[in-house]
Order: C-alpha cells, then structure tokens, then sequence
C-alpha cells in the first residue's frame, strides 16, 4: 500500500505510533541504565544527572542531524527525539533529588547536582547539536 501524497513511498508511520514506540523504549533503557549506574556511583540521583547529560547530548546530535538532513522532519525524529530521549531523560527526577539534597542538608552536592544539571545539560545539548551538523559547519537544508 503506498501513501496518496508520495506514491512511491509505503504510509507514514502516525506520529502518536513513533513517539509511544520510543517513549517505551526509553523508559526501559532508563530504568537499566539507572539500575546499573546506582550502584556504581553511589546514589540513584547521581545516575538520574549522568542519564540527563547523556541524553541531552544524544537529543543535540540527533536534533542537530535532523535538522540539517530532513528538515520536513520525519517518525524517525519523534521516535528518537520526543519518544527514546524525552523518556530517558526525566526533569521530574531532577526536581525530585534536588529537594533529597535540600532535606538532607547537603547544600553543597545539592549546588553540584543543580550545577552539572543545568548548565552541564545545556552545554551536552550544544555539543550535540555541534555534531550533529548545526552549528559550527552549517546550517539546516
């Protein structure tokens, strides 16, 4: 069955579909990466800034990639951006641990935590999107 828009191509993926499909997929990558990081550095809210980081560098890249080669954008954009990376990634869980640090007179690695959240958040968004063919070498098509 092809699309009537573009008869040589099969029907698109519905946006709900590709974004529900992805949104599975990063919640179940991020509660293993979450059960695997815990332990090793410490505390779940260490894990929950490493996850954060990564994925905002991972949602630069591929922000980045998409803009600059499919700017109609595309199911594969929702899948990873709105679906894989916006369930792994999880402001909640910020606001959660700061609030742990807050009650447990931990003033200085609440400062840390808020420090590599934010700020470090928006700088692994600004290297992906830098890789990912944006800034620095272009812009969208």
């Amino acid at each position: 069955m092809t699309s009537p828009n573009r008869p040589d191509r099969p029907p698109r993926v519905p946006d709900w579909l590709a974004v529900g499909a992805g949104g599975v997929m990063g919640t179940f990558l991020r509660a293993w990466s979450t059960l695997i990081a815990a332990p090793v550095v410490g505390w779940e809210a260490w894990a929950t800034v490493g996850g954060n980081l990564v994925g905002a560098f991972i949602l630069g890249y591929v922000a980045g990639a998409f803009l600059r080669h499919s700017p109609e954008g595309s199911p594969w954009h929702l899948f990873l951006s709105t679906g894989v990376l916006g369930s792994f990634t999880t402001f909640s869980a910020l606001a959660v641990d700061l609030l742990h640090f807050a009650d447990g007179d931990s003033a200085a690695a609440g400062g840390l935590y808020l420090l590599l959240s934010i700020p470090g958040g928006i700088v692994a968004a600004l290297l992906g999107l830098a890789l990912g063919g944006v800034w620095g070498g272009g812009r969208p098509a």
